[in-house]
């Protein structure tokens, strides 16, 4: 997704309700290996397990929900990575 703002002489909002875009994080383990691959063709091959993993990987565009603090997720990765260093 490209932005282009035009104005400098006034505030650009973007609002926390309406989301630009969504950003799905994967685990290493997902791509290290060579050729795995998770293809879903039809909604309803969607198991209760797969429901439950996909609710539990979005977040409440509610700005009151308190669940995600901003920046938790980099400090998480960058903690993660700290940890993986030999």
């Amino acid at each position: 997704m490209n932005l282009r703002l035009l104005a400098t002489d006034r505030e650009i909002v973007l609002p926390r309700t309406k989301p630009l875009f969504q950003v799905q994080p994967l685990p290493r383990a997902s791509y290290a290996g060579a050729g795995r691959t998770c293809r879903i063709t039809d909604i309803a091959e969607m198991s209760e397990a797969n429901w439950q993993g996909f609710r539990g990987t979005i977040r409440s565009s509610d700005p009151r929900d308190d669940d995600h603090k901003t920046g938790s997720y980099g400090a998480h990765t960058r903690r993660r990575a700290k940890q993986e260093e030999p």
